[in-house]
């Protein structure tokens, strides 16, 4: 599912077109694996072309996920396994030159982290 959202952020420092594709182009695999994706692209206008915001909120289970890519220069993640407080918060810069790497950092790391918290991959985990 791909959410719109029209709210200004502030400047535009970095441009997020490509994070946009590079995440749409993953939520079919995603999916198949059993996560539930929601892609998340905020404009500042209703006739605004160029994003904001980019990012993507994810769950399986107990757990979820969520990468924004902000236009004014930052990222935010987030990571829970939903075994009490174990939430991760980062921040990050974020500027044209990183926008693509860490974008696919980011993705890599949260996508590694449903697979390591995952019921059958916990040494505590009944079956």
């Amino acid at each position: 599912m791909v959410v719109i959202v029209n709210s200004p952020v502030g400047p535009r420092r970095v441009h997020l077109e490509d994070a946009a594709t590079l995440i749409e182009s993953l939520v079919p695999s995603w999916s198949s694996r059993g996560i539930d994706v929601d892609v998340v692209i905020s404009r500042g206008s209703i006739s605004s072309e160029v994003p904001d915001v980019v990012g993507i909120k994810t769950r399986r289970g107990t757990m979820s996920g969520r990468m924004m890519l902000f236009s004014g220069g930052w990222a935010d993640f987030e990571f829970s396994s939903g075994l009490g407080d174990d939430r991760l918060r980062e921040l990050h810069p974020l500027s044209d030159a990183s926008v693509h790497e860490l974008a696919t950092d980011l993705l890599d790391r949260m996508s590694g982290s449903f697979d390591q918290f995952a019921p059958s991959s916990r040494p505590d985990a009944t079956v």
